[in-house]
């Protein structure tokens, strides 16, 4: 998980940015964690499937597979977009 290779990065004395330590993540895929990461100093990369639909839809469900909790994560991040976007429209426009 990320919060144990963050640990393993402080006891072995790594600096967030070492280059030899990036973080990635799906586009689309838990991108609050990516945003997290990056904000906080970590190298914090999204992945893009590049190729013919057949070819990458087989390597994304296996991805999927692996990581079941994603697709809870992505429910989880809708409500967080909405106040996002809330947010911004209220700053910028002052809607309600």
């Amino acid at each position: 998980s990320v919060a144990s290779a963050r640990a393993q990065m402080e006891r072995l004395g790594l600096q967030r940015d070492h280059p030899a330590v990036h973080y990635a993540q799906i586009l689309g895929m838990a991108d609050d964690v990516t945003l997290s990461l990056g904000l906080e100093g970590y190298n914090s990369l999204k992945l893009v499937p590049y190729g013919a639909f057949g070819e990458v839809l087989p390597w994304l469900l296996r991805r999927l597979e692996e990581n079941q909790d994603a697709l809870g994560a992505a429910a989880e991040e809708r409500p967080l977009l909405r106040q996002e976007i809330r947010r911004r429209l209220v700053r910028s426009f002052g809607l309600s």
